[in-house]
């Protein structure tokens, strides 16, 4: 759970210090709050995420509904080409919250 270095899935690498997306040499661009969600599911991959720490993660000390994480969810899935019914990266547990399914790489930063 590194906050410097390369974090790469499927056929995206995710450059973490800069906050910026890649697939091969293209930048697939997302907004701020669907960067963070994408990089909490990321620091957790395989593992299922509640809706409520989604929104306390990337929303502190802020109230906003669970229409604000789906819409966030939905941008993230359609930058990354993803389905809901076949999900390659991110999964919906109904009711629970979210698992990031995609087999994850991380590599660590030169000091």
């Amino acid at each position: 759970m590194s906050a410097a270095g390369e974090t790469r899935f499927g056929s995206f690498r995710l450059d973490r210090r800069a906050r910026r997306l890649w697939s091969g040499s293209e930048e697939v661009l997302l907004t701020p709050k669907a960067m963070e969600v994408l990089l909490f599911l990321l620091d957790r991959a395989g593992t299922v995420v509640k809706r409520e720490e989604l929104l306390e993660a990337v929303w502190p000390e802020t109230y906003v509904d669970d229409h604000a994480l789906s819409v966030q969810i939905r941008e993230i899935r359609k930058a990354l080409g993803d389905q809901p019914g076949k999900p390659k990266y991110i999964e919906t547990r109904h009711r629970r919250g979210y698992l990031f399914i995609g087999e994850v790489l991380r590599e660590a930063s030169e000091p």
